[in-house]
């Protein structure tokens, strides 16, 4: 019997293995293809949430913040669950950051965490990680919107602003800004909601335009904006610049920048509590263990684990057998 037939032998001896590897590899293939080309099921999701937004006394309400929270995991789920139990905030918003990367499987994945976790509606604005590959915001339009929004709850203006990389904001977003601004100088607060700030508060030169900087804190002068938020920078950052005071909360439960310092570079998220015209900002640590944390991370991947644990497991069984019986068919290590 010559070496071909008998590894033809080997090979319908262990079929029944080989084949549970070539279907595991199928099914996954199938999965992933649907979880990366499949509808995410939503659209104007800022809309939406919007519109749901409740409150009982518009001049005394409380909202939460957060920012950066992509591959948090755990983290982001103990936000999300903190923000609920608190039950204080009537809405959130996202300052960017919130998925990995703009695919709509990143977008799906984030989605579920909220419908598990969050029974509040969440305001989203974009950030340079939900920009997809090419740095397209397809996606984000298809699922959010415009990137540029705002709303009103009593006398309290609240400004999206798309401000998702480096490179400043264009002109004709800034057009629309100083026009929002300009007709809500009647309103007794005026928030404004980007991912990179106009400024980097440690000093450094992360902007890359800094005039583009420069003239969005004029503009945010000129109009009085009661409060800036902004993440980007993974950490916590608050105080007054230009007469404008900024909160920067990028500590959603994405890698910190520094853990060193722990003034600055912690997990959390703010609330702010509006009350009789004045606002106050509340900073609410968040915590999560390093097993909870790799526990959450294959929980919300395990069918893709489980598929690719059983053909890993097949094949090396099948290997294994193969190996053992190497002297059988003359083949040699």
């Amino acid at each position: 019997m010559n070496r071909w037939s008998e590894l033809k032998q080997m090979l319908w001896r262990y079929r029944f293995s080989l084949g549970i590897m070539a279907a595991c590899g199928a099914v996954y293939l199938v999965f992933l293809a649907w979880d990366t080309y499949a509808p995410v099921g939503v659209s104007n999701g800022n809309h939406d949430a919007i519109a749901a937004i409740q409150t009982q006394d518009p001049s005394d309400f409380t909202f939460a913040v957060f920012g950066d929270n992509k591959d948090g995991y755990a983290l982001f789920d103990a936000l999300l669950k903190d923000i609920d139990h608190k039950k204080e905030s009537s809405f959130a918003v996202a300052v960017g950051d919130f998925v990995n990367g703009g695919s709509k499987s990143n977008y799906r994945h984030f989605i579920g965490e909220l419908d598990d976790d969050l029974a509040i509606p969440l305001v989203t604005v974009i950030g340079n990680h939900d920009l997809q590959q090419d740095e397209s915001d397809a996606n984000y339009r298809a699922i959010f919107g415009t990137p540029n929004d705002h709303f009103a709850i009593g006398r309290n203006e609240f400004i999206i602003l798309n401000a998702p990389t480096q490179s400043g904001v264009g002109q004709k977003d800034r057009e629309w800004l100083a026009a929002v601004l300009e007709n809500a100088q009647f309103m007794d607060n005026r928030f404004v909601f980007m991912h990179v700030p106009p400024f980097d508060p440690r000093g450094g030169r992360f902007h890359k335009n800094l005039q583009d900087g420069a003239d969005l804190m004029n503009l945010f002068q000129r109009y009085h904006v009661t409060h800036l938020f902004a993440g980007h920078i993974h950490g916590y950052f608050s105080g007054i610049r230009q007469g404008v005071p900024y909160t920067i909360t990028g500590g959603g439960g994405g890698e910190l920048q520094a853990r060193a310092d722990r003034k600055h570079f912690f997990h959390h998220y703010v609330t702010a509590h509006i009350h009789q015209g004045k606002v106050d900002i509340h900073i609410r640590p968040v915590s999560a263990s390093l097993g909870l944390r790799v526990a959450d991370a294959m929980g919300d991947h395990w069918v893709e684990w489980g598929l690719l644990l059983a053909a890993a497991g097949t094949f090396s069984f099948s290997l294994a057998s193969l190996w053992a019986q190497r002297k059988t068919i003359g083949v040699h290590p």
